[in-house]
């Protein structure tokens, strides 16, 4: 493969980034979401880079090759504002179904929020999204640096972005990062942690303040036994 040449296209053309992933191997990694909850009226987060490296096929000689994004390379401040599209498509304004807000770097990697449009035509799209009918997402990325990864080989490349620009989120039915994806949105571990303290605290509040007036507490107190 002349590798060289893949790279050298890479880094000129803005990439959507895809699947050649097999149905099966994508919808493997899909199985436990993490779960989120953003507010507001079609507003949902979207993992939109795991740090995956997926298999590409390239384009000057069919053959497969790994590509994979630097969790350090990533410039995040132009994304704020861009558009959400219709599978990376660019042909007129019905595919844009929204734009992009918080871009951040996060434990599981590169979030954001994205705000739909409020209009007609967006609305079936958004209720299969609350539906959980769609749920894959891929970034339009601009690749500035690339090298060829340590693990890379002649037989297998593996090419690695080291300096890199997403410029727009997709909703697609396959991505090529299979962890890429809507969050769920019911409450946070960290906000169900939050909500049970401040039901204890309230308790224990309760039962100082009934004390302090000298009554008894009996019975049983959120489902438990005093």
């Amino acid at each position: 493969m002349k590798i060289e040449k893949t790279q050298q296209a890479l880094i000129e053309e803005p990439y959507p980034f895809f699947s050649f992933l097999r149905r099966s191997e994508s919808l493997q990694m899909h199985e436990e979401a993490d779960k989120v909850e953003t507010a507001g009226k079609r507003k949902r987060d979207v993992l939109f880079y795991s740090g995956a490296k997926v298999e590409r096929k390239d384009h000057f000689t069919d053959e497969m090759y790994y590509l994979s994004f630097s969790m350090d390379g990533a410039d995040l401040t132009e994304i704020t504002g861009k558009p959400i599209l219709n599978n990376h498509r660019q042909n007129g304004i019905e595919d844009v179904l929204g734009n992009i807000e918080n871009p951040r770097r996060t434990r599981r990697g590169f979030e954001a929020t994205l705000r739909f449009s409020d209009r007609e035509d967006v609305a079936p799209i958004w209720q299969d999204i609350e539906d959980g009918i769609l749920g894959n997402v891929s970034m339009g990325v601009r690749i500035r640096e690339m090298t060829q990864a340590p693990d890379s080989t002649s037989r297998m490349p593996h090419l690695l972005a080291t300096q890199w620009q997403p410029f727009e989120i997709s909703l697609v039915p396959i991505g090529a990062d299979p962890g890429a994806k809507f969050l769920s949105a019911s409450l946070s571990a960290a906000k169900r942690i939050s909500a049970a303290f401040s039901a204890a605290e309230y308790h224990a509040r309760h039962k100082l303040a009934l004390r302090q007036r000298g009554w008894r507490v009996l019975g049983k107190i959120g489902g438990r036994n005093d």
